[in-house]
């Protein structure tokens, strides 16, 4: 009578921990489509800030309706390490004070999940400011991407990354192919 009473409860404790959707963290690694080179001799100075209110960007949500929070922590590093890997590929080797300084601005990093029939729907949006200064000038571009992805199932946590690693990508590739900000970066 114990064992099965055990093992009743045992099962009742893997199934309860199983109906619940599980919060999820992001580490951003887009890729940066970066064309124009720049002088290598040149000194950038990355630096980036997390502008929003909160970590959170919104609920994962599933087919029972159970929802999960998702977040993005650490955006500071994530961005610094994305925006000087493309400018490593411009061709920059120098990341320390000196001629420019380019601080990046995440104003804006949100989440949406919906159902909608049998799809879910997830809507994303990013926001982000890039400010090139050099001897008292400067330049300020703001850059904006929305996408909205159907999805059959639940969005795994890969599926949530691979969405806003394209979205964050995506707005960072159309910042560094801003002529403006590129003309910046090359006046010497």
């Amino acid at each position: 009578m114990i064992k099965a009473l055990s093992a009743t409860l045992l099962a009742a404790a893997i199934l309860s921990g199983c109906s619940g959707l599980p919060a999820q963290n992001l580490d951003l690694h887009p890729k940066i489509n970066a064309t124009q080179k720049l002088p290598s001799d040149t000194m950038i100075h990355v630096k980036a800030e997390d502008t929003r209110h909160s970590a959170l960007i919104g609920q994962r949500i599933d087919r029972l309706k159970n929802t999960a929070p998702l977040s993005l922590i650490d955006a500071q590093e994530q961005l610094e390490h994305a925006v000087e890997h493309a400018l490593e590929d411009m061709g920059i080797k120098q990341f320390q004070p000196g001629e420019f300084t380019m601080t990046v601005y995440l104003d804006e990093l949100t989440y949406n999940a919906k159902m909608k029939n049998l799809l879910q729907e997830v809507s994303a949006q990013t926001t982000l400011r890039i400010k090139v200064e050099k001897n008292g000038q400067h330049y300020t571009g703001k850059y904006k991407t929305d996408t909205t992805k159907p999805f059959v199932n639940t969005p795994t946590p890969a599926d949530n990354e691979e969405l806003f690693n394209t979205l964050v990508g995506d707005t960072l590739s159309r910042a560094f192919a801003d002529r403006k900000l590129m003309d910046f970066l090359l006046f010497r």
